[in-house]
């Protein structure tokens, strides 16, 4: 039988105790590192996604820099005819000025054929 103070029961009980700690103390870590692993497998996902959407900006962009360059060209191969409708226009503003100044002429014409036939 062993007495309470006995050596080797002191020591199989520190040897289960020590067992324990170390168990949990494992354990402990493991979820730690089992944490960090998921921090790392998220920050993974929110780089690809990030990633992801960068491309899609990318292609459109350059689909809107595409179509910007088609316009410009548009606008190029338009700016002689803009030219031309430009000048008609101006030409059709002094055709008007002409055809109310000739009107105003004409009334005025008018007014004093109209004294002349009183007389």
């Amino acid at each position: 039988m062993s007495s309470p103070t006995d050596p080797n029961r002191d020591e199989m009980a520190l040897k289960a105790k020590s067992d324990v700690m170390f168990d949990k103390t494992s354990d402990y870590l493991k979820a730690e590192l089992d944490l960090t692993l998921d921090d790392y497998k998220l920050l993974e996902q929110m780089n690809n996604a990030t990633t992801n959407k960068y491309k899609e900006m990318t292609t459109a962009t350059e689909k809107l820099a595409k179509t910007v360059d088609q316009m410009n060209d548009k606008y190029k191969t338009l700016l002689p005819n803009l030219s031309l409708i430009d000048t008609i226009e101006q030409k059709v503003q002094k055709l008007e000025d002409m055809a109310y100044a000739i009107d105003a002429y004409s009334k005025r014409l008018e007014s004093k054929f109209k004294q002349l036939e009183k007389k």
